[in-house]
């Protein structure tokens, strides 16, 4: 028995928010759809003895045609995850705290009384929900949390949590921006003049002043870059990298230049690539020059913060393998809970499918060197943002200030919309 509206709707779930094509069932995703994914952004309750039904057939059915993709599970292991799974699903669907973002926006909408179910255009719909969102924004911070609780706040049906994690934030169907208030104009522009990152472009700017030889790729040249790297003093940087990593002992040798390439030093490249992004450097043919745009006013001072960080934010996955997502759940936690203490994002960062030395992906043996690995990715993406100014730590505490704020807006708009 198959019932193919059912299917498609579970088929479709997998695609939009974990990027599935329907012929690929990893062990375990079976499971991971009745119990995760459909409670927390399926609508409504299925017949499950009928779901666990149609998926059975479903990928019987892709085995025997030979359409199953490679990497699947044995259909007989996925057909019993189903029917393991469907004694479980009612509860699963019926628990809040399984609820993602959006879905439990609406579910308090719902007990709040506002009509999120009989809107008769877009427009009203998205009337309505801004309401929604205000009245959630002005409830206490416990009962927020009550209500969409973190990992770890309670029992989690998927490792990464199932009241918030990164994941549900950014997967299409709930826009953050929606939920986090803007930043104090004149806070932030404040905040964007004390930012060390800022300034550190800044300084890169005028030390290129009007010539600076480039090479064809638009970088520095190596005698250039290795000047840059002493006069900035773009070594402390580095060194503390080096003490993230321990792998360099020796606190002297940050100093050296050790790269063959400039845009292998990461330092400067970092630098580098958000001063030419915002506009501050400008490079030609075999040169480049400070362009002299200098921020003067509070929105120049937040509007140049917010494009440098956004340019770190493009290269530090682009350009140096270095995973985006402890920084999104810092970012995300505070915009859904208004702060993240540094245990949820480890949490969060354990479990996660990108988190390359997290438990599932660690062999037998090294599970201790597996750790370190893992928490060294943790704390080199958030280290290239600490000194942005986006964020504040009390503590334990993460929470986002005004200039964060701003920040955060931008790029949640980015991830969902894209920007040209």
């Amino acid at each position: 028995m198959c019932d193919t509206e059912l299917l498609e709707t579970a088929l479709e779930l997998r695609s939009v928010h974990d990027a599935l094509p329907p012929n690929l069932w990893p062990a375990g995703s079976v499971e991971d759809l009745m119990l995760h994914r459909w409670p927390s952004h399926g609508q409504g309750m299925p017949d499950v003895d009928v779901l666990a039904e149609s998926i059975d057939t479903f990928v019987r059915f892709l085995r025997v045609t030979g359409r199953m993709a490679s990497g699947s599970g044995d259909p007989r292991a996925l057909a019993r995850e189903a029917h393991r799974a469907a004694p479980r699903m009612a509860a699963a669907c019926a628990d809040p705290a399984n609820f993602g973002p959006t879905k439990s926006l609406m579910a308090f909408g719902r007990a709040a009384g506002f009509p999120v179910d009989h809107a008769d255009t877009v427009e009203e719909l998205d009337e309505t929900m801004q309401q929604v969102v205000a009245a959630w924004n002005a409830l206490p911070e416990h009962d927020r949390k009550a209500r969409m609780p973190l990992a770890g706040d309670r029992g989690a049906v998927h490792g990464t949590g199932a009241g918030f994690d990164v994941d549900q934030s950014l997967d299409g169907d709930f826009e953050p921006a929606g939920v986090l208030e803007r930043g104090d104009p004149a806070r932030a522009a404040a905040q964007a003049r004390r930012a060390p990152f800022v300034q550190a472009c800044l300084q890169l700017a005028d030390w290129v002043g009007v010539r600076r030889k480039v090479t064809a790729t638009g970088v520095l040249r190596l005698a250039e870059a290795r000047d840059a790297y002493a006069e900035l003093e773009l070594w402390r940087w580095q060194e503390e990298v080096d003490g993230i990593t321990h792998r360099r002992p020796d606190a002297a040798a940050s100093r050296d230049f050790r790269w063959k390439r400039a845009g292998d030093a990461l330092p400067l490249e970092r630098l580098w690539f958000a001063a030419q992004s915002a506009g501050l450097v400008e490079t030609l043919s075999t040169v480049a020059r400070n362009t002299d745009e200098r921020p003067v006013s509070d929105d120049e001072w937040v509007g140049v913060s917010v494009a440098l960080t956004l340019a770190l934010w493009l290269i530090v996955e682009s350009a140096y393998d270095r995973s985006p997502v402890p920084v999104l759940t810092v970012l995300g936690g505070c915009a859904l809970m208004g702060s993240i203490t540094s245990a949820q994002v480890r949490e969060q960062w354990q479990t996660h499918p990108g988190n390359s030395w997290g438990p599932d992906y660690r062999p037998s043996g090294f599970e201790a060197e597996s750790q370190r690995y893992s928490d060294e990715e943790l704390t080199l993406s958030l280290h290239f943002f600490t000194d942005t100014g986006i964020w504040e730590v009390d503590g334990d505490t993460y929470r986002l200030t005004d200039l964060g704020r701003e920040f955060a807006t931008l790029l949640f708009t980015y991830l969902e919309e894209g920007i040209d």
